[in-house]
């Protein structure tokens, strides 16, 4: 049994337990994953975030910052590299899809599209299209890093993780 129901960092062993099973991984930018700890007035917070009041904003950036390691530049970086170097262990294998979350949101059609033919599942099928993943919300939080661009931990996430960076 795994913490969360597919692993991102190792989905072939979850696939394992089911015959049919597929993982999709949307992965994201490590500038923006940053950028959207350090400017998170700037960012946009989903409701499930937020709605039912039980935490605040404050209770869930220090939660995103421990999970995430941002109140270190470099604790953040060796998390990130860690993560992305389990993730591409399982690149080519038939039943895990990566997909960019950057594509997703700013061509959330195609990239639906894309997903949806590797998984072979009817287009058809999707008929809550936005309703509980809103494209146009979510945008907030793409290129936030922009805003911080000249600072030396975008710098340094730059050169220390440029293989995992979005680019279009």
């Amino acid at each position: 049994v795994t913490n969360n129901g597919f692993e991102p960092f190792n989905p072939q062993e979850s696939i394992n337990f089911f015959d049919d099973a597929y993982s999709v991984i949307v992965d994201r930018d490590p500038r923006d994953i940053y950028a959207s700890i350090i400017k998170v007035d700037e960012s946009f917070l989903p409701k499930f975030e937020t709605d039912e009041g039980l935490f605040s904003k404050e209770y869930i950036q220090r939660l995103k910052e421990d999970m995430l390691g941002t109140a270190d530049i470099q604790t953040f970086i060796t998390r990130q590299r860690i993560y992305r170097e389990k993730m591409q262990i399982e690149k080519d294998h038939p039943r895990i899809v990566y997909v960019w979350y950057e594509d997703l949101v700013l061509n959330y059609d195609y990239t639906v599209k894309e997903i949806l033919s590797k998984l072979d599942v009817d287009p058809n099928l999707h008929t809550k299209k936005k309703q509980f993943f809103d494209p146009a919300q979510s945008a907030k939080n793409v290129g936030i890093w922009k805003k911080m661009k000249n600072s030396d931990e975008i710098k340094l996430i730059e050169k220390e993780l440029k293989d995992y960076l979005y680019t279009t």
